[in-house]
């Protein structure tokens, strides 16, 4: 997808009207939390015990973790072109890369992440990315960091269930990979688009579970059952779309899309106006 689509999808013009309320749910629930400090420590819950296999294979993974790595190069391609634009993206990819590696790192299947062993170091690279996109200059060097580190041998680590991205960041990813599989599933290239549907609907089921772990929305132990029970419900609604996706069944693809949408209103009418 080129800059131009990008921008479309940001703006969310000509989806359909479901869509485009999801987006705004997600970007008024990133808006309450904008003051809040980009990498500052948030309260974390326990994690769910399911496996990513489950809601998001390895390969589905991986694929959308190299599509957002041609964003960012895209984005840094031209110093000229570097804008207020290009740099919110860049923090938004950025985060989203540090969220598909942790899940990545504590996935059960094999992985080049997984198997490299340096997954906390990664996502220590992608958070310095989003940090330094306010100069081009710094991004494209935390981004050559990013690029070094994707390729070496980690010491092996350990990787916790923890927050790894902003997820006011997220909630801002969340509508714009819902449009692009909104389109691919709704319309008549389905089967043609089957690998981008199932890898965006990967990504919304990541983010949900690395969102899960992030309590900072919540006041109490009965917000943090709800967050957990919203995030558990979008991360299982997008499972069924790219389960759907992979079985050539679009009528159950579009109806798993409507549970995804119905997770995020209830969220939003459970977090988004406190």
């Amino acid at each position: 997808m080129n800059p131009t689509q990008r921008l479309c999808s940001l703006n969310n013009v000509g989806v359909a009207a479901t869509a485009g309320c999801l987006a705004m749910i997600c970007a008024t629930i990133a808006a309450t939390f904008c003051a809040t400090s980009l990498f500052a420590e948030p309260p974390q819950a326990e994690p769910s015990q399911d496996l990513p296999s489950s809601y998001a294979p390895a390969a589905d993974l991986s694929a959308q973790l190299e599509e957002l790595r041609e964003h960012l190069q895209t984005d840094l391609a031209d110093p000229s072109e570097y804008g207020e634009y290009q740099q919110q993206r860049i923090v938004m990819d950025a985060n989203t890369l540090a969220a598909l590696v942790l899940v990545l790192g504590k996935h059960d299947q094999a992985n080049t992440i997984k198997d490299r062993g340096n997954a906390a170091q990664i996502i220590t690279a992608a958070r310095e990315l989003a940090r330094a996109a306010k100069s081009h200059e710094a991004a494209k060097q935390a981004m050559a960091i990013f690029e070094a580190q994707l390729a070496k041998r980690g010491d092996g680590q350990a990787l916790e269930w923890k927050t790894s991205a902003d997820i006011a960041q997220l909630m801002k990813q969340v509508p714009i990979a819902n449009n692009n599989l909104r389109r691919g599933v709704e319309g008549r290239r389905f089967d043609r688009l089957a690998d981008k549907n199932a890898g965006y609907a990967a990504l919304l089921a990541a983010m949900a579970q690395a969102s899960s772990v992030d309590t900072s929305y919540c006041a109490d132990e009965a917000d943090e059952q709800t967050w957990r029970k919203y995030c558990d419900e979008l991360r299982d609604a997008a499972s069924l779309v790219r389960k759907s996706v992979r079985e050539g069944d679009q009528k159950q693809a579009v109806e798993a899309l409507g549970a995804v949408a119905r997770s995020c209103d209830s969220c939003h009418e459970a977090f988004g106006v406190k």
